[in-house]
């Protein structure tokens, strides 16, 4: 959802040119991953960081990991109390943001984190997928009832400002860290190349 603040920022030229490498970068990673997870007999992208570089790597990736994963939830909260609050103005309900920000947190984002294995999360993830698909088809749709296509993006910006574009296209592929459960709960009867192919056609596909 921030990819057109990062248009805006760097120009449609630079950006793609970001979300290109960032898309290469992730695939050749992934590829990584799966190697690694094939090589060293472990079940966990913790335990394989350290077996290959100490208990200390290890320790600092676990904590690298649990910041990650709290930056992507505030960001979340964040994103999701905005929308409520475009969705109280429009509905002209005058309620406490804050309030239904952390209810919606405890009810829609707390649940599905408890699950223990990632494969209980693919009704959610395609619900996930249909909504982001309404959104791009709205965005679609008003950019041509209103004959309007990025108004003030221009093709190529290098200053100060640029940089904020950066971490956001990063963050548009941020699966690394999920690679190892997904790649782990696949169906045990499947060998090794149908697995690895799997992998690779979800991170096309993502």
């Amino acid at each position: 959802l921030s990819l057109p603040y990062a248009f805006a920022k760097a120009g449609v030229a630079l950006t793609m040119f970001l979300l290109l490498l960032s898309a290469y970068a992730t695939i050749y990673t992934i590829r990584l991953l799966i190697y690694v997870f094939e090589h060293s007999n472990t079940r966990t992208f913790e335990d394989s960081i350290e077996g290959i570089a100490g208990r200390k790597v290890g320790v600092l990736v676990e904590v690298l990991s649990i910041l990650f994963c709290f930056g992507c939830a505030v960001a979340y909260v964040i994103v999701m109390g905005d929308a409520l609050q475009s969705i109280l103005g429009w509905l002209s309900l005058d309620l406490d943001v804050n309030a239904l920000t952390v209810f919606f947190a405890a009810v829609c984002f707390l649940p599905p984190s408890c699950y223990k294995h990632i494969d209980s999360l693919r009704i959610c993830s395609f619900i996930g997928l249909l909504a982001m698909g309404y959104v791009v088809l709205t965005t679609w749709q008003n950019s041509y009832q209103h004959k309007t296509w990025a108004p003030g993006v221009s093709m190529l910006k290098l200053d100060w400002r640029t940089a904020a574009a950066m971490p956001i296209v990063l963050f548009a592929y941020s699966c690394q860290v999920n690679v190892w459960p997904i790649y782990d709960e696949l169906r045990a009867g499947d060998d090794i190349q149908k697995r690895r192919d799997m992998m690779m056609r979800a991170s096309y596909a993502s």
